[in-house]
């Protein structure tokens, strides 16, 4: 492993974190804001963890590196063997000096004062180890990457506040809490490390908090196709994020079959209603309505599919509303 940094033998504030992918492309703009950050320079420091990219972002992180050598930050680089998401997030805890760690993603790019915003939230409250920031659209200027946006990724409680999750592009933690509890499951290799982590370790033993001040922009998906292709990347995550949370606490005929059951009522109802269609079987019938109830729970329960039409008539108007409300629960 090497490293490109400017050796400084103290305790920062905060450690940035910063894991690179294939990042060549997206990367700089995000590590120009963390180096501008209304923020002491000695008080924090920046750590590049290179996954193994196939691309040349360790050229252009170098570059960038030598660049900004001597203006009074640390910036920290380390190649290691492509090992995922997670891997890389647990190699930032390794090197890192800071009393709170912050991560963010490559392609996200942070408010000038999203680390003065997070420190000023962690100063709240003393026993908070875990927290996270809200997450605003990139690349608005695109309707589905809007639309997105609005379904997929945000939510509101039933006094319109916005529930802000925190998720990887934007959370940060005392270093404490990966002291105490280890580090992310490593098992993860794009997404859903975070949210097993913290429900299954953190939230245990931390408390945890949200704030709509500490703000980063990231990027949706553009188009239907891009947002299916993420969807399917991130389907095994989300299946193995619920098969470690069951295998931490119910047995293990209970976690099979439960996790089959979910996974068939999971399959869709447009094809169960197609089988239907083409035969007249009374089996396939009860599976049927079976399945639409789990749809409607999910669309009107557990997804809040009023909530978004809420959401929906506010941004776009009563009209669109009515056909992207529909669209929003088919996908």
């Amino acid at each position: 492993m090497t490293d490109y940094s400017i050796s400084i033998d103290k305790q920062f504030e905060f450690s940035v974190i910063v894991c690179a992918y294939n990042g060549s492309k997206v990367i700089e703009p995000c590590l120009n804001k963390l180096i501008n950050q209304n923020f002491e320079k000695n008080e924090y420091e920046i750590i590049i963890i290179n996954d193994g990219s196939q691309d040349n972002t360790s050229d252009i992180v170098k570059s960038f590196i030598n660049k900004n050598r001597y203006n009074g930050l640390k910036i920290s680089f380390y190649n290691i063997p492509h090992g995922g998401l997670a891997t890389a997030r647990n190699h930032g805890i390794v090197y890192s000096n800071g009393k709170y760690i912050a991560y963010i993603d490559q392609d996200a790019i942070p408010e000038s004062n999203w680390l003065q915003e997070l420190l000023n939230f962690f100063h709240q409250d003393d026993k908070l180890g875990i927290v996270g920031g809200k997450v605003k659209i990139l690349n608005d200027k695109s309707w589905f990457a809007a639309f997105s946006h609005w379904f997929q990724y945000y939510a509101e409680d039933l006094n319109g506040n916005e529930i802000i999750p925190i998720i990887g592009c934007n959370m940060a933690f005392k270093k404490q809490v990966f002291l105490d509890v280890g580090g992310f499951f490593e098992n993860f290799h794009s997404c859903g490390d975070e949210t097993s982590f913290i429900k299954i370790k953190g939230s245990k033993y931390f408390k945890t908090g949200s704030t709509s001040k500490a703000v980063v922009y990231h990027e949706r998906p553009w188009s239907i196709v891009q947002w299916l292709k993420e969807r399917f990347r991130n389907g095994r995550e989300y299946a193995l994020e619920r098969i470690i949370g069951n295998y931490m606490e119910q047995s293990k005929s209970y976690r099979f079959y439960s996790y089959l059951l979910y996974r068939f009522f999971s399959l869709g109802f447009l094809p169960l209603l197609l089988l239907c269609l083409i035969y007249n079987d009374a089996k396939l019938e009860f599976i049927f309505i079976i399945n639409t109830a789990f749809l409607l729970y999910r669309c009107f329960i557990r997804d809040n599919a009023l909530m978004r039409l809420k959401v929906f008539k506010r941004e776009y108007g009563y009209l669109k509303s009515i056909y992207l409300t529909p669209l929003y629960m088919i996908l």
